[in-house]
């Protein structure tokens, strides 16, 4: 991409000049700083805080005159259930007897871990540190917890795959362990409540339950041998279904015969919430605002929406707007949307997905799915009346929203401005936002739609391979990487092996995970694995949610063969696959 400005179309000067609302960085602060504000919560799917930011989108919608296309009441909303998820359940009890005299715990203290047994639990207790085994670190080395209960440090140093609970509490079931109970240090919320199928009894619980100081000594240090404690607790968990919203509203086009083509906009507004799932500073239970991830995409989302509606003369196709809820949690929204539209997907012409575009820096903008038509590097280069540096990658898929549209057909285009230190941290602010860089994004964003909208004929679709995984990138070089499949989780790293599963993330409910479908040239595809098919075990772990999936990947290694049983219509079948390496 040259780095010189490129000239736009006249077409475009001329949407320029007579749209009656700019694009502009103090609008797009206003809304980030009301969707990224502590009142909001961090926007956690299903929450208070994620109700609200998608009144707040309606509201903006309403203000813009779009027309509202979401299924509750006539509304913008757009309501849809979320995976059924596993709640503390009230009659969960915990008790510790150091002294010879049974102490309960406090319902406050305490809260069962949503893959814990449920079945009670008494034992003695022994302290493993962080619970980490590796090939650097090895918190068990010399520690017995065969028939015990393994107490765990809550937060621990490492990769995030390792550090997890459920992880973790793998680890102590392998070890023999018979129970586990994570301790928290601080004085927050016992916010991670981690899914997955049952693994053990287990539970997260308040330092201050251990009462002795050599037990609290021996937390502070994240190592030691304290004195023999025993406790009993029996963890129990129910089943909720949550509910969440999209928001969707339609600007109609002018045209009597192009209206019926329709132009996505989209972008999701929810997030961590108080570091629910996904979070980068594991333990941190401060709300994690998202201000870049992503109420920076929303925020520009919706000034297009008062921009492109209040443009003289009227775009003659139409445009869907739609904030999507849940991507945190698997592309979840967008993923129920396209499974049972308001629009017809068949309407729709091309979709722009703004995820993150709000710390620009050098000018450089990573640019994915330009390889699902063979039309849109040209128009990109011309929307360029920012003088952007663009980073192209041509994958369709990509673990954000404008995968669940590209797997139905259509074109997409993915603006992202890279990761940086803050991701999936409570320090994502506000304050550090690039509101200048963000408007130049905008603009840019306004002026590919303005360029399809002209054009005479649809944009030809085109099947890419790959996933885009290098979401690593913070602003450097301008080649963007790709995983040959899309990974089983819904962070944005890459994994060690490739299998090529392409999960469906709008999936209600069932047994095991459901595909919908498998990567060109995969280990699954020449597994003669294919959409439909129901993945309940992989490499001897069973599956029931991507939460399982993830945790198998972690010891598959390339080039060694697995056993993978799924079902397929109706039948259990057990398949042999080959993972191999990435890029191989």
């Amino acid at each position: 991409m040259k780095k010189a400005f490129v000239l736009v179309s006249l077409s475009l000067l001329a949407a320029l000049v007579f749209s009656n609302r700019e694009l502009t960085a103090s609008n797009i602060r206003r809304h980030v700083e009301h969707l990224a504000s502590p009142a909001l919560a961090g926007r956690f799917a299903p929450s208070e805080g994620s109700y609200k930011a998608s009144l707040y989108v309606a509201e903006e919608f309403k203000k813009a005159g779009l027309k509202p296309m979401g299924n509750v009441e006539g509304g913008y909303l757009y309501e849809f259930n979320l995976a059924p998820r596993s709640i503390p359940s009230p009659d969960s009890s915990f008790a510790v007897n150091s002294r010879g005299e049974w102490k309960s715990v406090a319902g406050t203290d305490f809260v069962p871990v949503g893959f814990t047994v449920q079945e009670p639990v008494e034992g003695e207790c022994v302290f493993v540190g962080s619970g980490i085994v590796n090939d650097e670190q090895d918190d068990y080395a010399g520690i017995d917890v065969n028939g015990k209960i393994a107490v765990i440090l809550r937060t621990a140093p490492g990769r995030a795959g390792q550090t997890n609970l459920r992880n973790r509490a793998r680890v102590a079931n392998e070890k023999g362990a018979k129970g586990a109970i994570f301790v928290d240090v601080g004085t927050g919320s016992f916010a991670a409540f981690q899914r997955g199928s049952a693994l053990l009894p287990a539970i997260m619980a308040r330092a201050s339950a251990f009462e002795s100081s050599e037990w609290q000594e021996a937390f502070k240090a994240g190592k030691g041998t304290p004195p023999a404690i025993r406790v009993r607790f029996h963890a129990k968990v129910e089943t909720k279904t949550d509910k969440a919203h999209n928001v969707v509203g339609m600007l109609e086009g002018s045209d009597p015969k192009l209206k019926d083509e329709v132009i996505v906009i989209g972008a999701h507004h929810d997030h961590l919430g108080y570091g629910e799932t996904g979070a980068m500073d594991f333990g941190n239970t401060d709300a994690h605002l998202g201000a870049d991830d992503n109420a920076s995409g929303t925020s520009v989302m919706i000034e297009l929406a008062h921009t492109l509606a209040a443009q003289t003369p009227p775009l003659k196709r139409s445009v869907l707007f739609m904030a999507f809820n849940a991507e945190e949690l698997g592309l979840v929204g967008s993923a129920r949307y396209v499974a049972n539209p308001t629009v017809p997907v068949e309407k729709m012409v091309a979709m722009i997905n703004l995820d993150m575009v709000g710390r620009l820096k050098r000018d450089m903008v990573l640019v994915g799915g330009v390889g699902t038509s063979p039309d849109w590097r040209s128009i990109v280069d011309k929307a360029n009346s920012e003088g952007l540096q663009f980073r192209y990658d041509e994958a369709g898929l990509g673990p954000s929203d404008h995968s669940s549209f590209f797997q139905k057909n259509i074109p997409v285009l993915f603006f992202f401005t890279g990761l940086h230190d803050d991701y999936h941290r409570a320090s994502d602010t506000p304050d550090k936002v690039n509101y200048d860089g963000a408007a130049r994004i905008a603009k840019v964003t306004k002026n590919v739609v303005v360029a399809l909208d002209e054009r005479k004929e649809k944009l030809a679709f085109n099947k890419t391979s790959g996933f885009l995984t290098d979401l690593m990138w913070s602003g450097g070089s301008q080649e963007a990487s790709r995983q040959p499949e899309p990974q089983p989780t819904a962070g944005r790293a890459g994994s060690r092996v490739r299998i090529g599963f392409v999960p469906d993330y709008g999936d209600g409910g069932g047994q095991g995970l459901l595909l919908s479908g498998v990567s060109d040239n995969s280990p699954a595809e020449r597994a003669g694995l294919k959409a439909g098919d129901r993945v309940i075990e992989l490499a001897g772990t069973k599956i029931t949610g991507i939460e399982d999936l993830a945790e198998a990947f972690q010891g598959l290694s390339p080039g060694k063969a697995i056993k993978v049983k799924i079902i397929r219509e109706g039948k259990t079948l057990e398949i042999d696959l080959t993972p191999e390496a990435p890029g191989a």
